[in-house]
């Protein structure tokens, strides 16, 4: 165990450097082989023997336009390739895991004309998913395997291609302390360190004397967090957040902006149709209404002359006729 150290609260372990540091070197076999068995075990998968080769930040060639295939941290054993990766968003995690098995069967398959299908390794890739939540439950782990669908219950297929998400947002969400759960199951233990990072010495002193598999990956922690590169590269990596935030925040704003400017001319326009045709309601019913009226007052009017004009015919005088309609 290393002493206390000031950026331990902020420097996740899926931190990228610090996650290849911890996880990717000669020195740290035993903390990845300790992790991916605790997972192994929890997918019904054999754990792994001795490593024979661990590789960090391991890429093709890529171009200008063309991005290179990278995977953060692949342990190679005989007949065997695991691949831990440290990914932040659930964003196209199924492609990237795809793709990367697939480099991983190309570049540890025998080549040449003898070479036998069947000497082709077993690939298991396991995604450490540390911000989003990928599925609808607590599960933490969830594993995929390639097999012949043949209908109805799973028939027996290859197991050449397994994959392992695990959502360690779920791990934070539901613990946010060391409890006796914790510390009662290895893989837990481990999924709480990961997602909690070294936020309390005492925490993780606590998880090391109860899941001794850990005490190695604290020490590996602490050296990467007292890493000078590593603590430049997260600082680095701040900025650019704080600068996309702001960039996100000022296209917002003149999103909110251009919005209500839109929107205003919309509701006016809206306004103007809606008053026209209620101002055409409203004319029209008026209009009936002064109609009727108007007609009503013509129609006794006629009347009136066709009164007249009757006793007129009939030889009465004009003051006779009047003190009659009155």
């Amino acid at each position: 165990m290393t002493g206390k150290h000031n950026d331990s609260k902020r420097i996740s372990p899926l931190f990228n450097d610090a996650f290849l540091r911890i996880f990717g070197g000669q020195d740290s076999k035993p903390v990845a082989r300790s992790l991916a068995n605790a997972i192994l075990r929890e997918v019904g998968l054999p754990e792994l023997g001795e490593i024979e080769r661990i590789e960090a930040d391991s890429a093709t060639p890529g171009t200008v336009s063309l991005k290179s295939t990278r995977c953060d941290v692949v342990m190679v054993l005989e007949g065997r390739i695991v691949d831990l990766e440290a990914q932040r968003h659930v964003v196209n995690v199924d492609n990237k895991s795809m793709l990367y098995a697939a480099k991983l069967l190309v570049d540890n398959t025998p080549r040449g004309r003898d070479a036998k299908y069947v000497e082709m390794p077993q690939v298991v890739v396991i995604t450490l998913l540390s911000e989003a939540e990928a599925f609808e439950d607590d599960c933490f782990v969830s594993p995929c395997r390639m097999q012949w669908d043949r209908g109805g219950a799973p028939a027996e297929g290859t197991d050449r291609v397994m994959f392992v998400l695990v959502e360690l947002e779920k791990v934070a969400r539901l613990y946010n302390k060391v409890t006796s759960e914790v510390l009662a199951d290895e893989l837990t233990a481990w999924l709480y360190v990961l997602a909690r990072g070294y936020r309390d010495e005492e925490e993780v002193e606590e998880i090391v004397q109860s899941i001794e598999s850990i005490e190695k990956f604290a020490e590996m922690y602490g050296l990467a967090i007292d890493d000078p590169d590593i603590k430049r590269q997260y600082d680095l990596y701040q900025e650019s957040i704080l600068e996309q935030n702001e960039i996100e925040y000022e296209a917002e704003q003149r999103g909110l902006k251009r919005g209500e400017e839109r929107g205003l001319e919309i509701g006016m326009k809206r306004g103007e149709e809606r008053g026209l045709k209620l101002g055409e309601e409203r004319g029209l019913k008026l209009g009936e209404e002064r109609g009727l009226k108007l007609g009503e007052e013509r129609g006794i009017e006629r009347e009136r002359e066709r009164i007249v004009e009757n006793l007129r015919k009939l030889g009465m005088s004009e003051d006779q006729i009047s003190a009659a309609i009155s």
